[in-house]
């Protein structure tokens, strides 16, 4: 044999010792990770077996099949062989990246069009002047897609422009992935109607997410349904977009074990979380903290969004917006909302609905709970507190469209306990809705109610009948006497009347 043979078969001898190192168990794979682990029920196991494993040998990567043969040309351009790998390998098999300690870079985007399922443990990062707006283009059934990391070299990519993934006409996919550096956004979940995505689990860690362009990092179009999405975003830049924007009217999104921190996006009235009309997001398990845009959540006009163990901390530096504005149908359990720029829950536009329980709110700049005047009724908030200077507003004054509170804990808030306009059944901890008392007074006197808004109802009687006694003026700390003889004349000493106050919706 050869120099050149012996080199050949040195190499292959490698490929083989190497490929089945890879290849015996699946705990290999997730030692791997750094700690960037995916909850179990999204990859539950990796295949044993790999149709091609793509090798690199420091100048040149190489395609070797499941037979421990190399198959076709090596190359030294990954996207060539990957590609290549695409075309060959059967529908159903696997093809591996095996170069776990190498930083390989994509000249093109990998079209996976076929129904193979696709693992990178090599650090991949995008070519400079990227040619085109997408880095992977899937259309394929039953896979799974796990990416150790893809770097979208933001700083050599200046139009910014393109994603990480585009998906369309896919279904039955597991997605696992760590993106960094992507300018314009992360996952396109495309669609359309005749090329429908379902059943798409995807678990991403994203950082440093953001530019001069940054549209969402994750942007559901109208046409997808049964999208679930989790993992965590940190470190989101830029002059707008939002974390998820979510148009998916075909169907429903759900939205969990999802951690965002240091969202600095700069655009105007950008939340974190956007559900745009008609559509159906479920929220479970979700932290949003330390973000300088005022938003968290908002729920458009015939929006549906169902959240349970919901966190937002930190919300905001300045303005006049929410941690969570609804202008849709809002249902929300175990939320926590601690620190935000404005109001905590702004509920508002017509045709909004709100239904709230256990839940903790504190420290916002305004009301805990706002129920706005354009309000579309149907608000219930039982169980829960606010802590604060304002505790809860209820503008309405429509009787159509009062508001029920119930078990509300206010005696930790400060300065405004409650103005509830409209509302009805309320039991509010810390609010008073009646009081009574007996006051030193005479003409034009201010007497203290104690309410904790301004009463509907106020009776006023001296402990004389020759003394009238009318209300003058109701504020929301104190109202007004006149206190005259039955000659006229103004008592101008003091004496004692009796009083009683009450809200009455």
């Amino acid at each position: 044999m050869g120099q050149e043979g012996q080199k050949k078969a040195s190499v292959v001898a490698c490929l083989l010792l190497l490929l089945g190192i890879l290849l015996g168990s699946s705990s290999v794979y997730w030692a791997m990770s750094n700690g960037f682990v995916a909850p179990n029920q999204y990859f539950d196991a990796i295949p044993s077996t790999a149709y091609y494993t793509v090798r690199f040998d420091g100048s040149y990567l190489y395609n070797v099949k499941w037979n421990g043969k190399i198959d076709g040309t090596p190359s030294s351009d990954l996207t060539t062989q990957i590609n290549y790998a695409i075309v060959n390998a059967p529908s159903g098999s696997s093809i591996v990246i095996a170069e776990n300690s190498a930083v390989l870079t994509l000249s093109d985007y990998v079209l996976l069009n076929k129904d193979i399922n696709f693992y990178s443990y090599a650090k991949l990062k995008v070519a400079n002047s990227f040619p085109t707006w997408k880095v992977f283009d899937v259309h394929a059934h039953n896979v799974d897609i796990y990416l150790y990391e893809l770097d979208g070299n933001k700083a050599n990519n200046p139009s910014q422009e393109f994603n990480a993934f585009e998906i369309s006409g896919s279904e039955n996919l597991r997605i696992k992935t760590h993106n960094k550096n992507f300018g314009y956004g992360d996952v396109y979940f495309k669609g359309s109607a005749s090329e429908p995505n379902r059943n798409i689990q995807l678990q991403i860690q994203s950082e440093n997410n953001g530019g001069v362009g940054f549209n969402a990092g994750v942007y559901l179009g109208a046409n997808n349904d049964d999208i679930t999405i989790s993992g965590n975003y940190y470190n989101v830049t830029g002059n707008g977009g939002q974390v998820i924007y979510n148009t998916a009217t075909l169907g429903i999104v759900r939205v969990r074990d999802l951690d965002v921190r240091h969202y600095n996006s700069t655009g105007s009235g950008k939340p974190v979380i956007d559900a745009r009309a008609n559509t159906i997001t479920f929220i479970d398990n979700v932290e949003i903290s330390l973000t300088t845009q005022n938003l968290a959540l908002v729920v458009a006009s015939t929006a549906e969004v169902y959240a349970t163990n919901l966190r937002m901390l930190n919300i905001g530096v300045s303005g006049t917006l929410s941690a969570i504005e609804n202008h849709g149908i809002f249902v929300g359990s175990n939320v926590k909302i601690d620190t935000a720029t404005d109001k905590g829950i702004w509920t508002r536009g017509g045709s909004d609905w709100l239904s709230l329980t256990n839940f903790d709110i504190r420290s916002t700049t305004s009301y805990g709970i706002m129920v706005h005047s354009d309000s579309g009724g149907n608000h219930t908030v039982t169980n829960g507190q606010i802590i604060g200077a304002y505790g809860i507003a209820d503008a309405v004054a429509s009787a159509s469209k009062k508001s029920a509170f119930s078990n509300v804990d206010v005696s930790g808030v400060t300065t405004d306990w409650a103005r509830m306009n409209g509302a009805y059944g309320v039991t509010i901890i810390g609010f008073k809705f009646y009081n009574s008392g007996k006051t030193s007074a005479k003409d034009g006197e201010s007497i203290s109610h104690g309410l904790g808004d301004s009463p509907t109802c106020v009776i006023a009687t001296a402990n004389t009948a020759k003394i009238i006694v009318a209300v003058t003026a109701i504020y929301s700390t104190q109202f007004v006497v006149s206190m005259n003889w039955d000659n006229g004349t103004a008592v101008s000493t003091y004496y004692y009347i009796y009083w009683y106050v009450e809200i009455r919706p």
